[in-house]
């Protein structure tokens, strides 16, 4: 007799509350970084093997690391200004368009206005405007001069 202890896997993260995602992404960044922990001593010895020691001695015995400060600090300001200008420009922008629709509705181009436009037949408009798969035919200056049936579609 077949066992009915099933266990199913439901795949559904829409269901799951944001909270529970922050959670596990937490807790799986955590992971991930015990990991590469744990990784650590054979990349060291991997990169001494190649000889990618060059870079502590620049950085730590011969003082690169306050360089690399002074740079990370301008970096960081740089960053912050960016930062105080847009989110100003934003409010401003806020201030001045609150309550203000200036979109307005584009008026709907008609099928006939449409044709006249080009040079197409009504049969060749419709085809055009059936959604097939076509070959359309356009003169040196790109003005429309014909629609038909790709190779291989079905007329409509």
């Amino acid at each position: 007799m077949p066992s009915t202890n099933r266990k199913f896997t439901i795949d559904a993260p829409q269901l799951v509350s944001g909270r529970l995602r922050a959670r596990d992404s937490v807790f799986t960044s955590l992971m991930w970084l015990l990991y590469a922990y744990l990784w650590l001593p054979m990349i060291s010895l991997g990169a001494w093997l190649l000889g990618i020691d060059f870079a502590y001695e620049v950085m730590v015995r011969a003082g690169g690391a306050d360089g690399l400060m002074r740079i990370l600090a301008w970096y960081g300001i740089a960053a912050l200004f960016i930062i105080v200008m847009v989110t100003g420009w934003s409010a401003v922008q806020r201030f001045r368009f609150r309550g203000k629709d200036r979109r307005g509705m584009i008026p709907m181009v008609s099928d006939e206005v449409l044709q006249a436009s080009s040079a197409l037949a009504a049969d060749e408009f419709a085809l055009l405007r059936s959604g097939q798969s076509l070959r359309v035919v356009i003169d040196d200056d790109g003005q429309l001069l014909g629609v038909e049936p790709a190779s291989g579609a079905k007329a409509a």
